[in-house]
C-alpha cells in the first residue's frame, strides 16, 4: 500500500475518532443549572481536542497528492519488519489490558505501576530493539523498571489530584 493511501485511511480514522470525541463531549452535562460557566463544563477540553483531531485528520486525508507520495519504502520498512510488528502488537495488548483490565479495577497507583512495569519489562527484556549495543542485566532492568513504575504512578496521581483536582480511581 502506498504512503498516500495509508495517509487517507489514517486521516479518515482520525477524523471519525475526533467527531466521536467532540460528540461525546457535547452531550456531557454542562452544570448550567448549578451556576457553572461554559468554561467550567467538563466536556470543554475533550470537545476542543475532538475538534482539532477532526481537523488534523481531514487535513491528512484531503491533502493534495504529491508524486513522491506513491513511495512504499517507509511503510514497508515499518510494517514489513516482523520485530516491529511484534513490538506494535505488544504495545497494543499492554495498553488495552491497562485500559480494560486494570484501570478502574484497582486503585490508580497499583494499576498504573503494574502497567508501566510490564511495559518496561516487555520492551527492555522480551522485545528489545534490534540495534541494541549492550544489554543490562535482568536484575538491573527489573529494579529500574520497578522504581520508575512506582515513582511515575505516584507522581501522576499527585499531579492529577493536587493540581488538576481530579480524583482518580
Amino acid at each position: 500500500m502506498t504512503n498516500r493511501k495509508l495517509d487517507r485511511i489514517s486521516g479518515a480514522i482520525f477524523a471519525a475518532l475526533g467527531i466521536l470525541v467532540a460528540y461525546g463531549a457535547w452531550i456531557m452535562p454542562r452544570f448550567e443549572d448549578r451556576g457553572a460557566s461554559m468554561f467550567e463544563a467538563p466536556g470543554l477540553t475533550p470537545g476542543l481536542l475532538g475538534v482539532f483531531l477532526t481537523l488534523c485528520g481531514l487535513a491528512l486525508a484531503l491533502r493534495t497528492a504529491d508524486p513522491e507520495d506513491d513511495e512504499t519504502g517507509y511503510w514497508d520498512a515499518i510494517a514489513g519488519n516482523p520485530s516491529n510488528r511484534r513490538r506494535c502488537f505488544a504495545a497494543l495488548v499492554l495498553t488495552l489490558g491497562y485500559g480494560a483490565g486494570l484501570f478502574g479495577q484497582l486503585p490508580f497507583i497499583p494499576a498504573t505501576s503494574i502497567f508501566l512495569f510490564l511495559f518496561i519489562i516487555v520492551f527492555e527484556l522480551l522485545l528489545p530493539p534490534s540495534q541494541t549495543d549492550t544489554r543490562k542485566p535482568a536484575w538491573q532492568v527489573l529494579t529500574i523498571a520497578a522504581v520508575i513504575a512506582i515513582a511515575f504512578s505516584a507522581a501522576t496521581n499527585w499531579f492529577f489530584v493536587e493540581i488538576f483536582l481530579v480524583q482518580l480511581p
